[in-house]
């Protein structure tokens, strides 16, 4: 009975007009791996017009994995937020040859709103442990088995573009450079396997030999990424050619970490192998031995280079800074963001242990560079350290390198500065240096000479010092401020108060 319901649901679907325009967002959220063997997702949607009926859906998803386990995916009972729940088709199918995860509804009816609803929480599950490997989960609109959602009268309200995934996409990363210990072909070149031409294209030099194994290729990112899988495609594999290969990453190619050991390639065009998540800058594949190669060839069509760009959601191209009397300027620079909410500037209050003083918006996704400043005002003598914790709208974070300053109470001379802010309404900040431990006034006064506030009458220690004047209670108009230093020292500034 309920594979004749689910067969109903995808005719209904197909064959219902389209016409209709209905502004909604279905998206993915919340994908984490709940321990090593789990993956679990939610699934929202809500209105970004007016409020629609939603009377059935069923949704497809693509994914990465490929570890050789028995995987399951299921609805967590209990979670849907809709009358009419997923509760058919959930589960893997292979309609079109590649398994996708799939969940669908029964006929029925809900209204969306603009307030998210969740259509559900899903559970992938590997019989062998995932490891940290991300599933890569993405929405699939393609096949016998896809996306559909029906409005009102049962109609197709599908658009591909309105469903999003808030949460990180596998990216095949940009290769900046490739290096090999020899190409014994001069026909063929390390560079050839980032060129995009494979066994299947027309040009059979398009790759990069070397004689004899062992030998290694290495790939150069161009700059630190989160690696989680690589994608080869060994020469000679539709012939039944198997090379034994290990694949390491470093940031540095001094020091290397084995993340494939002595594994077998494929008998298909591509060798794929996904891993824990690594920050690493250089990839290398190295060959150790192959069967069915009697020349002893290390022999590579093409090879590609995946990871999680959200694990790196900011390029932070410098983070400096400067003391500037007792205040400390920070200075960051970005060459690109993405799904950036902001920067926590953090200080050191206790050894390793930090705490937040200030937030600065970032950008969101831009491939525009974008500088930053914060500075941290009326410090006291003392050592500071300061990092930045970057932080996107999914809740993931990165810290940047630490920053250590120190402030010295450098003043070797009386000084009065202007106030600032200048003018102000109803409060600004006078500072000022001491040379030396002295008895002060600073006092307040008006344009023709009359004393107004008083707000120093004492004996101050050497160093720099700060204070805040109100000017609440006193109308508008230009003022003077006088530093007297024992008689000996006299400086005045004046000051401008708008109400």
């Amino acid at each position: 009975m309920i594979r004749c319901v689910y067969v109903f649901l995808l005719t209904t679907m197909f064959y219902v007009s389209s016409s209709a325009q209905t502004d909604y967002q279905m998206s993915l959220d919340n994908g984490e791996l709940i321990n090593s063997n789990t993956f679990e997702f939610n699934v929202y949607i809500k209105s970004v017009d007016s409020t629609f009926q939603l009377t059935s859906y069923q949704c497809s998803f693509s994914f990465d994995v490929n570890d050789g386990g028995s995987l399951s995916f299921s609805y967590i009972p209990g979670t849907s937020e809709l009358s009419n729940p997923p509760s058919i088709g959930v589960g893997l199918k292979t309609a079109d040859g590649t398994q996708k995860l799939t969940f669908a509804s029964m006929p029925g009816s809900d209204y969306v709103s603009s307030t998210p609803v969740r259509v559900g929480s899903f559970r992938l599950e590997d019989t062998n442990p995932l490891d940290g490997v991300n599933p890569n989960v993405r929405w699939n609109f393609e096949g016998k088995v896809t996306t559909i959602l029906t409005g009102s009268n049962f109609v197709n309200i599908t658009n591909p573009s309105n469903h999003i995934k808030n949460f990180g996409d596998l990216v095949n990363y940009q290769v900046a450079g490739v290096t090999a210990t020899g190409t014994t072909d001069p026909n063929t070149a390390p560079e050839k396997t980032i060129d995009g031409l494979g066994y299947y294209d027309s040009d059979p030099n398009s790759r990069w030999a070397a004689q004899s194994m062992p030998q290694h290729i290495t790939f150069d990112l161009g700059s630190e990424k989160s690696v989680s899988m690589t994608k080869f495609s060994f020469f000679n594999f539709q012939e039944g050619r198997v090379y034994q290969y290990t694949v390491s990453v470093s940031n540095d190619q001094v020091n290397w970490n084995e993340v494939v050991v002595n594994a077998s390639s494929a008998s298909e065009e591509w060798t794929v192998n996904q891993f824990t998540s690594q920050s690493a800058r250089y990839v290398r594949l190295q060959f150790l031995s192959s069967t069915n190669n009697p020349n002893n060839w290390a022999n590579l069509w093409e090879a590609q280079i995946l990871g999680d760009d959200e694990a790196l959601p900011v390029e932070l191209s410098s983070y400096t800074g400067s003391v500037d009397n007792n205040n400390i300027v920070l200075e960051w620079l970005t060459s690109s963001e993405l799904n950036n909410k902001g920067f926590e500037i953090e200080r050191e209050f206790d050894k390793g242990k930090f705490e937040v003083i200030g937030f600065i918006s970032g950008h969101g996704t831009t491939n525009e560079k974008n500088s930053y400043a914060f500075v941290d005002k009326e410090l006291l003598p003392g050592k500071y350290s300061y990092r930045l914790k970057q932080v996107d709208y999914s809740g993931k974070f990165e810290y940047s390198n630490i920053l250590d300053f120190e402030v010295t109470n450098l003043a070797d001379t009386y000084q009065l500065y202007q106030n600032y802010p200048n003018p102000f309404n109803p409060t600004t900040k006078i500072e000022f240096d001491m040379k030396e431990k002295a008895f002060i006034t600073l006092t307040i006064y008006n344009i023709v000479g009359e004393k107004v506030r008083e707000l120093v009458n004492d004996e101050l220690s050497k160093g720099k010092h700060a204070l805040d004047f109100d000017a609440v209670g006193l109308p508008s108009g230009v003022y003077v401020y006088s530093l007297n230093v024992k008689d000996e020292f006299f400086q005045t500034r004046k000051m401008t108060l708008i109400k």
